[in-house]
């Protein structure tokens, strides 16, 4: 069924000014031929014009056809269409000659997604300012992906939470949820409330625009959990401005919500959590460099811990989005997957990283003569590129070759068992 939103045809990015504005009866995207594009240090901008009801109607009639910025078109089959609420809808698509799969998601006035094409690359779809782009990463630049391998001046993104003694009731519903979980026809569920900051509005030019960007950050983890064969799934529960800095460390945002109290700006979410029910609380910023890396988190389990319902005071995580233009890095969009992923137990590549809440809690890399990879908790190291995939060995996506190792890389076997736990950390409320 169509949401209501969706019934009038919706212009975004620009204005239609003229009769040159408006799409062809079947054509979702264009390039606008009202104005240039612009290169800012890291990328390169093309503005965009998207008739939104027509794509929905092309998404549900079987795909949609991706004009590219060097006059190609490539076709995505739908094999998705999620509506996340009466404001926000996502499709999700293949590509013939691709294995990573095309995001999309659309909301009030933005719309962000990401499509792969050659190289292992992606161009992005992205909202600035409340205007649209097509942006495709100079090829000078390389993201920040968090952190880089060996990079001892750069901080660590996760933090191993104090031990705690477990009780035998605490440990034996941990272990009942499990057992419940491996013979469910449903995914565990993982409720998240995300905050965000006045910042963030300003970098995105609006609160919708915001909203439209935690919806597929969430998205983008979804299919990151489905293509990787993990049996479960975020839900977002809430997302909630704060009056919180984007000057302070990660390190530092993260602890101050973890520990926020009384007339602190980050106490809202505590309250928030308590009222919805959220398992997982997330802030997300605009990146800036000064905050070390692209985010913080506790990695719940972490050094081996048994990862237990009793880690929910520990379920928080600090995320930088976007890119720092003076700076010339940039986060990636699977940035706001890998710190949830410290929550749910899942450490980095072993070269780089103690144990999570399992020995074959690590990310997976490859350096390889042709088509070097990292998984989306491994470092990059060398030429290797980003694949959104968590690490898992049953399967080939990772440009061929299997995406982790039976016995220290398999991070969707971790997930099925700590996710149905996350699940159950705080009760669901709607």
């Amino acid at each position: 069924m169509k949401i209501n939103f969706l019934a009038a045809t919706i212009f975004l990015g620009l204005s239609c000014t003229s009769t040159s504005t408006v799409l062809a009866a079947d054509q979702w995207l264009s390039f606008s031929n009202q104005q240039k594009s612009r290169i800012t240090s890291t990328e390169r901008l093309s503005p965009i014009k998207i008739n939104e009801s027509q794509a929905y109607d092309n998404a549900a009639a079987g795909g949609l056809w991706l004009p590219l910025p060097d006059g190609r078109r490539i076709y995505a089959k739908t094999i998705l269409q999620n509506t996340q609420d009466n404001d926000h809808w996502t499709f999700v698509g293949t590509l013939p000659a691709e294995k990573q799969s095309v995001v999309i998601t659309f909301g009030r006035n933005a719309v962000f997604g990401s499509i792969p094409v050659d190289n292992n690359t992606s161009l992005r779809i992205v909202t600035q300012g409340g205007k649209l782009y097509i942006a495709e990463r100079l090829p000078k630049n390389i993201a920040l992906d968090r952190l880089k391998s060996n990079d001892s001046a750069m901080a660590s993104d996760y933090l191993i939470p104090p031990k705690q003694a477990v009780s035998e009731q605490d440990l034996q519903r941990s272990l009942a949820l499990v057992k419940q979980a491996a013979s469910a026809t449903t995914p565990a569920v993982v409720d998240v409330l995300v905050g965000y900051t006045p910042g963030l509005v300003r970098e995105l030019g609006s609160v919708d625009a915001v909203n439209t960007r935690i919806n597929y950050l969430v998205a983008v983890t979804n299919r990151a959990y489905s293509d990787s064969q993990v049996n479960g799934r975020l839900r977002l529960i809430g997302t909630q401005q704060v009056n919180y800095t984007d000057s302070t460390t990660d390190d530092a945002a993260l602890k101050a919500m973890t520990e926020a109290s009384g007339t602190s700006p980050l106490a809202a979410l505590h309250s928030t959590r308590d009222a919805q029910g959220a398992d997982l609380v997330a802030l997300l910023r605009p990146y800036r460099a000064n905050q070390g890396a692209c985010g913080n988190a506790w990695l719940n389990g972490g050094g081996l811990q048994s990862y237990n319902v009793n880690m929910q005071g520990s379920g928080y995580a600090a995320v930088s989005d976007g890119t720092d233009e003076e700076a010339g890095n940039y986060c990636e969009d699977i940035t706001f997957a890998h710190e949830i992923g410290h929550n749910l137990g899942l450490a980095h590549d072993k070269a780089d990283s103690g144990p999570g809440a399992f020995t074959y809690a690590y990310g997976w890399r490859q350096t390889l003569d042709k088509g070097s990879f990292n998984t989306i908790m491994a470092y990059t190291a060398d030429d290797q590129v980003t694949v959104p995939y968590f690490a898992n060995p049953r399967i080939t996506l990772c440009n061929d070759n299997p995406c982790g190792d039976v016995n220290e890389a398999d991070q969707t076997r971790a997930l099925n068992i700590t996710m149905p736990i996350a699940a159950n950390f705080r009760p669901t409320k709607r």
